[in-house]
This record gives C-alpha cells, structure tokens and sequence, in this order.
C-alpha cells in the first residue's frame, strides 16, 4: 500500500524531457488524464488508441506549439516511474533507439490493442483518498506546467471537485440481477456456497476500503476459512474453481488471466494460480458503484446470503465476511412459511425434540420455531417431514451443523462441540434418541436427515 508521501515523490520526480529549458508536458498531462479517470472511477486500464486520441487533445491545447505529439512515448516509458503499468508488454516489439535503449512504435500499440493505466496500488490510493489525487494533481501542475491556465487543465482531464458518481436505477437493477444468477455448480442436492462466499468476502473488502484486486493466496486463505464454517465438510476447500470461473458471471475478473494455463475441462490448477501470483476481484465499475453507494453494496450481501443460507445463519455470515455492519436484523426472506411453523409444531406438541423444552404464552407456544432439515436455498420442502421443533438454543446449533440427527433419530454432536455449557445443552444428549417424536407419518424423512448429515454437519465422519 502507497504512503501518500511516496505518491507525492513520485509523481513530482517523473523523468520528463527537456528541450531549450522546457520540460515536455508529454508524461505530466498523461499522469493528469490518468488521475481523472480514476476519480471519475472509470476502468484503470484504457487501450492506447483511447489514450492516443484523448492524449493528442491534450498536447494541442496545452502544449507549445510546434511540440512533437508522439502519444506512444509517454505511453511506454511512464512505466518506468513506477507508477504506469503497460498490461501485455512482452507482447510489444521493442525498436533500437540510440538515445534512450529502446522504443515502442505506435503502429505496434494500436495494432496488438495494448492498454495502459496508473499501477493497480496507485489506481486504488487515489480511489480512497480523492482529496490526496487532487494534491498530487496540483503538485504536479506547479512543477511541470507552472505557466499554463491550471484551471483549464484541471476540467479538460475530470479533476474538477464533484460529487462521487453513484449507480443509477439502471446499473442497481443489473449488478442485483447479476449477483442473483450467480452460477453455482450442481451434482444432485450437494451444497456448493463457494462462489456466494467468495462474492461475499469481495463485497466486504469494498466496504472496508481495501483494494479491489487480492491474490489468489490471500483468497484461497480466507475463502478455506469460511467454507470450514459455513459450508460443507469436504477433504478439500477447492478454492480454485470459483475464483476461476466466476469470471463467467460478469461480476469477477482476473488479472492477468493470460498467463493462467487452461486445463482440461477449463479449469485452472491451484498451483498454476499461485504460481503466476494471480490476482482477482470484483470488476472496477461495479466496485466502484459498490464504494460511492454502500447501501446497495449491503443489499447485495443479505440478498446472497438470503438466497444460500437460513435465516439463523444470515447476520453470522454476514459480519464473518465483513458485511454486517454491527446490524442484526433479519435478510429478506427471513422466517420460516406460517403453515409450515403451524404443522411442525403442533407434529411436536409444542416442545423441542432434543430437550423437551416448552413455554406457552397468550396460548402460543414461545421460544421454539421450526426448523428445515433440508435446507429450502437447497430445494428442501415446506412439509411436515423435513422439519423439527426446536427451542432457539437447539435451532442455531443444528443449522450450524454442530449436531444432527440418524435415520434413527438418534442425536450425533460434532467433535468441535467442547466448550463451556457444551455437557448441560448438548453433549448429554449424544448417541441419544430424540426425547419428543412426533407420530409415525410425521417422524422426519431419513432422505432429508442424510442430506443434513453430509452438506451441513461439522463431523460427518461420525455418522455411524
């Protein structure tokens, strides 16, 4: 991450040329025109053809007459000040030139369709800190261009103070339709909450201001994490696969993505991925409408969250993945179906099924709600068979996946389960027969208990 005081340095040293005393105003007004797109918070990169034309306005209003124009020059060489990135630039044929090593010749940048734009850490610094971009733009217009209308210069490249650009109806509309089609990968009823997660812990990071773009060790690491706790127990988190091809859904990109070998199948190995330290995240125009417009960015989160997991799970993943913002209320689509809660609890006489607990208050049983054994985010029905009653203790710990229930209705409690209280409220009731059954045709469905045992408890491995 870039001190501001090392931005400063930066951009106040460019190595500009100099004629008669005259420093070329080449590189300033491309390091200027690359500063306003960022506030304007357009795509980092730009191809060269862009920059040409937007260049070339530049240096005939504000450049002396008679200046060369020769765009590709600061296009290729800002590079070497640290601060300018050129993506593909192997690619672009390199041409003797005695006074400076070598050249990039324009008809190569066009032709190949190169882009360029301010480094990544660069780009990202003066997103968060609009008011440092704008001293930096000013520093550099002092040193380089101190007898030139500033003002002028300032709103012909975007840096003139406005209010940051928040989504319109139009882009809400489609970033929720896009995160709400995620492609998720499906084999029979397995929970897969991979790519959710990882879109989740993107949304976060926006929030909490870090960058858009992480390795792929960094997402490996904390998306291993959250499927540990939210997902199902697997031997192997398998992080590669969603951070590759979520791509595919238009909210996720990769950099540089040209350098990761395809397999077959279309994947991307695990090893390939860190190899070529590879980066991903949310694509910059939606990361930038998500940072001008918090809001939408929570919404999105609680819709996701609404769409994979159960209510009792949604402000827990919502605050491990950074999105909670200390709120507590419920995601849309929160509590179970009315008729549902009825027959589930009537089926259990109003009490617990693991602890028997029971509390009525105007008539109404209190503190117990019914609770799906398959979950409806993964095609469970709202039927008699795949609920129980359970008190609100009972209820988080089995949709947490802490304990489960045998086709026999036998109790079976995770081997995480082993902190303070663990012997009084849960571990007294292992290897233990329900202690409310409903009757026969109401008794939950083994099909829906060995779902619950496989995609959602901690332990499956101790299913006997």
């Amino acid at each position: 991450r870039m001190e501001p005081d090392d931005l400063l340095t930066k951009f106040t040293k460019l190595k500009v040329k100099r004629k008669g005393g005259q420093a070329a105003f080449h590189k300033p007004l491309l390091a200027l025109w690359a500063i306003g797109r960022c506030l304007r918070r357009e795509p980092r990169l730009a191809p060269f053809a862009v920059v040409d034309q937007e260049l070339e306005k530049l240096l005939r209003r504000f450049g002396p007459a008679g200046q060369s124009l020769h765009t590709q020059e600061p296009f290729w060489r800002l590079k070497n000040d640290g601060v300018w990135e050129v993506r593909d630039e192997e690619r672009v044929p390199l041409h003797p030139d005695g006074a400076s090593g070598y050249r990039a010749y324009r008809k190569d940048l066009l032709r190949l369709g190169i882009q360029g734009g301010l480094k990544q850490e660069v780009y990202e610094a003066f997103a968060r800190n609009p008011e440092l971009a704008r001293r930096v733009a000013q520093a550099m217009l002092a040193k380089y261009l101190p007898n030139e209308p500033h003002g002028e210069i300032i709103a012909a490249v975007g840096l003139e103070r406005s209010r940051p650009s928040w989504p319109d109806g139009e882009q809400r509309a489609d970033l929720r339709q896009r995160f709400q089609t995620l492609q998720v990968w499906k084999r029979k009823d397995e929970r897969t909450p991979h790519k959710p997660l990882l879109a989740l812990w993107a949304i976060g990071r926006c929030l909490r201001g870090e960058r858009r773009m992480a390795p792929f060790d960094l997402a490996d690491r904390e998306l291993t994490r959250l499927l540990r706790r939210f997902g199902p127990h697997r031997p192997a988190a398998q992080t590669q696969e969603p951070f590759w091809r979520m791509r595919k859904d238009g909210v996720w990109e990769i950099d540089p993505e040209e350098r990761v070998p395809v397999r077959p199948g279309g994947r991307a190995y695990r090893n390939d991925l860190l190899a070529h330290n590879i980066h991903g995240g949310l694509r910059e125009d939606d990361f930038a409408a998500l940072r001008n417009d918090p809001r939408l960015a929570v919404e999105l989160g609680r819709m996701l969250v609404a769409a994979h997991f159960p209510p009792t799970r949604h402000a827990e993943v919502l605050e491990a993945t950074g999105i909670g913002l200390g709120e507590r209320s419920e995601s849309p689509g929160g509590g179970p179906d009315a008729q549902f809660r009825r027959i589930v609890l009537e089926a259990y006489n109003g009490q617990c099924a693991v602890c028997a607990f029971a509390l009525r208050a105007a008539g109404a049983p209190r503190v117990l709600d019914a609770v799906h054994i398959k979950w409806i985010q993964a095609g469970g029905p709202n039927s008699v068979r795949n609920g129980l009653s359970l008190c609100a203790l009972h209820q988080r710990l089995f949709e947490g996946g802490v304990f489960t229930l045998t086709p026999r209705l036998e109790v079976v409690v995770a081997r995480t389960a082993n902190d303070t209280g663990s012997e009084e409220w849960l571990n007294r009731f292992d290897r233990k027969y329900l202690r409310v059954l409903p009757r026969d045709h109401d008794r939950p469905s083994p099909e829906f208990l060995t779902w619950h045992g496989r995609e959602v408890f901690q332990s499956p491995e101790v299913i006997g």
